[in-house]
Formats: structure tokens, C-alpha cells, sequence
């Protein structure tokens, strides 16, 4: 990894949508068991709010599973092992590169 790299980094980040992320499961029959990246924490009542199909796409990054249809979902079925480490990843971006350049200022 050089400095470029690191910019490149901090691009992408910075024109990606704000964090921090978090793992979201809609899981009632509207969804079917989607598995979710969103820039809302899990809500209690996120089946009463978004009961009869209104899809929250406002509050969604990505999916790692959209069960019904059959839109999104790995065959290894990992989907929320997938979207914790992407979370996690977005999250901890800022500080992951800081340590990187620090780490290349030192070598």
C-alpha cells in the first residue's frame, strides 16, 4: 500500500453516502428476510412503520439479501456476515487510513 492508494481511499470515501452504516434485517413478510446496509440503526418498530411494502430505500445503502423476490443473496448465504464487515469497514474507514499513513510516515 502507498499514499496513492490511501488517497484513493479517501476519495472513494468521501464521496460515498455519509456514515456511519448499520446492519438493518427487515425480516417480516413484507421483506422476506432482507438483509440490509442502512444509515438508520434497526428500529423496534420497523415492521409496523414499513407494514404493506413501503420499502424504506431513503434509509438503505445496499442489500445482501433480498429474499422474495430472489434479487439479492449470495449462494454461501452470509449475507449478514457480509454486511457486518462492509459496516464495519465503512465505519472504521477514517481511522483505518490515518493509522495506514502514519504507518508509512514511520517506514
Amino acid at each position: 500500500m502507498i499514499a496513492d492508494d490511501l488517497d484513493d481511499l479517501e476519495r472513494l470515501l468521501s464521496r460515498a453516502t455519509d456514515g456511519p452504516w448499520f446492519t438493518r434485517s427487515l425480516d417480516d413478510t413484507a421483506y422476506m428476510s432482507a438483509f440490509t446496509i442502512s444509515t438508520v440503526s434497526s428500529k423496534d418498530d420497523d415492521y409496523e412503520q414499513y407494514a404493506g411494502g413501503g420499502w424504506p430505500a431513503h434509509e438503505l445503502v445496499a442489500a445482501t439479501l433480498i429474499q422474495e423476490p430472489r434479487l439479492v443473496g449470495h449462494q454461501q448465504a452470509r449475507w449478514e456476515e457480509d454486511a457486518e464487515l462492509i459496516v464495519k469497514l465503512r465505519n472504521m474507514a477514517p481511522q483505518l487510513i490515518e493509522l495506514a499513513r502514519k504507518g508509512l510516515e514511520q517506514s
